[in-house]
């Protein structure tokens, strides 16, 4: 295909040096060949950044920043300001991209009149195993795609497998970051950049590998009913700020979902579901039409006995087990 697309990829990196070069051949060997990548060492204290050198210095698409360690958001977001091409597309530096994945993301866009392309990705599991997570080919709004990120698509949630408009951070989203939030920033980004997006498409094919690392803070970080309601008074300050209408049927949608967060790290279902915050997400909840996901939610609000047996199985699921990740897909028929 012709490379009327440009794009520049961000790679945020800190003490991966068992995986970076593997990130970062991925990225020389697409078939797609109008790139620049930008490699911001965040700060690394192991040979990292000696590794992004070394490729720097072999290829001049490959530029490399080295900064005091501020974390993955604050990273990317410094790529964002140093990138020079239409789209951005952000890759995390313990993961890989197929070959194919940028022509992929581009072949449909090539009037560039999309704003954010969304592909499917490739969960690739230690034991082996791996799991495709696919999205069904769509033309969106932006708005319609704000809904899905609020009422939990996770397949939505990272800041990989898209590639999107770089006139689309012209608005600065970092204010809205405070440092206590860990995890789920990536959520806010893509909320903030929906709320700006005119046309959103969705592709079939994956185009990422997820390496599930167990080490990484996603994996190691619990919810708490605390960080629920901390995160989501930043992102009620977002959707504030993009003046978007309907701001309490969202919210509604979201808190919902992050509460299920909360349930999954629960382990010992010592939380007390029937806390003043908990019982008012249900009752909101009851004001919106629900998704068979957020049912569920509510069941497992209601009932500690549903909530121990799905941990369970949802806990073998994250570990890759085939045969529970169909029980969960089709778990909804005893719920609904």
């Amino acid at each position: 295909m012709t490379s009327t697309i440009s794009v520049s990829i961000i790679i945020p990196v800190y003490n991966v040096e068992k995986y970076i070069s593997r990130c970062i051949n991925s990225v020389i060997n697409q078939t797609y060949k109008n790139w620049e990548l930008l490699l911001i060492n965040d700060g690394s204290t192991d040979d990292s950044g000696l590794i992004c050198d070394k490729y720097a210095n072999k290829d001049s698409r490959i530029k490399v920043y080295h900064i005091q360690n501020s974390g993955a958001a604050k990273a990317r977001f410094l790529g964002v300001s140093y990138a020079t091409k239409d789209y951005i597309c952000f890759v995390d530096s313990d993961d890989s991209i197929p070959n194919n994945s940028l022509e992929l993301l581009c072949e449909n866009n090539q009037d560039c009149s999309i704003d954010i392309v969304v592909g499917g990705y490739t969960r690739i599991f230690v034991n082996g195993k791996t799991d495709f997570c696919e999205l069904k080919y769509a033309n969106l709004t932006g708005e319609v795609y704000l809904l899905m990120l609020l009422s939990g698509n996770w397949k939505l949630y990272g800041p990989v497998a898209k590639l999107f408009r770089r006139t689309l951070f012209t608005n600065n989203i970092l204010p809205f970051i405070p440092k206590t939030i860990r995890v789920g920033e990536d959520l806010l980004m893509n909320v903030f950049l929906a709320c700006y997006a005119k046309k959103v498409v969705f592709i079939s094919s994956s185009v990422y590998n997820y390496f599930q690392i167990e080490t990484s803070v996603t994996h190691n970080f619990k919810y708490t009913l605390e960080y629920t309601e901390k995160f989501v008074n930043i992102l009620t300050s977002i959707l504030l700020e993009s003046k978007k209408e309907n701001i309490n049927h969202l919210l509604a949608h979201y808190k919902l979902n992050m509460i299920y967060n909360v349930i999954l790290d629960d382990i010992e279902d010592e939380i007390n579901y029937q806390s003043d915050f908990v019982l008012t997400i249900i009752n909101d909840a009851n004001k919106i039409s629900l998704n068979y996901k957020e049912k569920i939610i509510i069941k497992l609000l209601k009932y500690s006995f549903f909530r121990i047996c799905y941990r369970k199985l949802f806990c073998k699921y994250r570990n890759g087990s085939g045969f529970v990740y169909l029980f969960i897909k089709h778990i909804k028929c005893f719920f609904i």
